[in-house]
């Protein structure tokens, strides 16, 4: 029988302390930089500032969290109506991709316009990141 066919990893990367660190975790933590280097990269062939990549990076960091996890909240509304005290535990799981890119198409269309930076331009090397993980 295929190896790969009973392999179970555990979820649990490492721990440091308390703290337990999970695959999924650092996989996300991965294409986070290097979607950042790709898109240093282009931005710097487009002429591009790239303090703009670095500020939106930290916005869209906060900004996913918020998003995903008001996404979730609308998600499974019948279960947060009746339990009020778990909405902001989001330790306790649940985000959801709808909330986190609909919160970042906004806060990218909401700092391109407060810079002055074309939306489209700007959107183009982001792309690239998203391709990247994708393939990660």
């Amino acid at each position: 029988m295929n190896f790969l066919h009973n392999y179970n990893p555990e979820p649990i990367a490492f721990s440091i302390g308390f703290l337990d660190i999970y695959w999924y975790g650092v996989i996300i933590a991965i294409t986070v930089i290097v979607g950042l280097l790709l898109i240093i990269r282009f931005a710097k062939k487009r002429n591009i500032d790239v303090n703009h990549i670095y500020n939106l990076l930290f916005i869209l960091l906060v900004s996913s969290l918020v998003g995903g996890r008001i996404g979730h909240i609308i998600g499974e509304w019948d279960y947060y109506v009746n339990n009020l005290n778990e909405l902001v535990k989001i330790w306790h799981g649940g985000l959801a991709i709808q909330g986190i890119m609909i919160m970042d198409f906004l806060v990218v269309y909401i700092y391109g316009r407060i810079k002055k930076i074309n939306f489209l331009a700007f959107t183009d090397l982001i792309v690239v990141a998203l391709m990247a993980r994708q393939l990660l």
